[in-house]
């Protein structure tokens, strides 16, 4: 991936941009109908060529994206394609728009609460709240300013890739990097519950910390650490009131977790691709056979 600053505005690249915008709106802007996005659609190409600057970042095969636009401090718009969201792509064009423009306050569309998430992810506050967008449209928009202190955390915590330092054999969890839906199966009730999951590297590199949430169930975070003595890594989960800690071996083509407390208890990636994955939770009985509490199957969100 590359990002670059856009100076000659072409009627090619402006029409590959809407592409993009027409793809992430109607991933993500779920309270717009066709008719109204139709309607939006006639003015982004003016608003591209206009925004003082605007910044896109390529794929592999130098194909626009993802863009950014930028007034002053102030960042006026910031789009992924569908099928690109859950790359790291949105924290690389903001941070890069962080870094050079000194990025500070936003505004979101309140029913959007994935963008929103995410700009909280990187250390924006909401500080107004209007009953309807620039355009008075009935669509509260939520006013974000950037919590320098937050995003000081957040940088000196996060990593954009795996440390050198961790062998390629033994990067058993960095096909997880992103954001994910989740339907969380109760085997015994057959009850599901739906919720997300994301990952980001972190501590330069060498281990990877996730937050999942499933909301009215349990919030809670994982560190996973790798160890260079034993090859494998050290992780600990931790919500409200308890920490549970596990050891990581790749077993064939699945990743087990065994608690450290009880080797019975196990957390099972049975599968791991790029678009998916299956997770479990497992009881090992006296017999020697896997008992499943617990499925999770996600898909890649962003």
């Amino acid at each position: 991936m590359k990002i670059i600053e856009v100076k000659d505005r072409n009627s090619s690249l402006i029409e590959q941009l809407l592409s993009v915008w027409e793809s992430a709106v109607k991933a993500t802007h779920l309270f717009l109908s066709e008719a109204e996005i139709e309607d939006i659609k006639k003015y982004v190409p003016q608003a591209l060529s206009e925004i003082p600057h605007l910044i896109i970042i390529e794929n592999d095969d130098q194909v626009p994206v993802g863009f950014m636009g930028i007034a002053e401090q102030h960042l006026e718009m910031l789009f992924l394609s569908d099928e690109e969201r859950g790359r790291g792509l949105g924290r690389a064009l903001l941070t890069y728009g962080i870094e050079q423009y000194s990025i500070d306050d936003l505004a979101v569309n309140e029913q959007n609460p994935l963008a929103k998430g995410f700009y909280e992810h990187m250390g924006f506050e909401v500080y107004k709240r209007t009953e309807k967008d620039e355009q008075g449209n009935p669509y509260p928009l939520l006013y974000m300013r950037r919590n320098a202190s937050m995003q000081n955390f957040i940088e000196a915590l996060t990593s954009e890739r795996k440390n050198t330092e961790l062998p390629e054999e033994c990067n058993f969890f960095g096909k997880l990097i992103g954001s994910w839906k989740i339907d969380y199966i109760d085997n015994t009730t057959s009850v599901v519950r739906k919720g997300e999951w994301h990952f980001s590297w972190v501590l330069e590199g060498m281990a990877i910390q996730d937050v999942i949430v499933l909301p009215g169930f349990e919030y809670g975070t994982t560190l996973r650490v790798f160890n260079p003595d034993t090859r494998g890594w050290d992780v600990a989960y931790c919500f409200t009131g308890k920490i549970m800690r596990f050891e990581a071996r790749k077993q064939g083509d699945r990743i087990v977790l065994t608690n450290t407390e009880d080797d019975r208890r196990k957390w099972v990636f049975a599968k791991i691709e790029d678009k998916r994955f299956h997770w479990q939770d497992v009881v090992v009985k006296d017999d020697g056979k896997w008992h499943v509490n617990f499925d999770l199957y996600a898909e890649r969100m962003e």
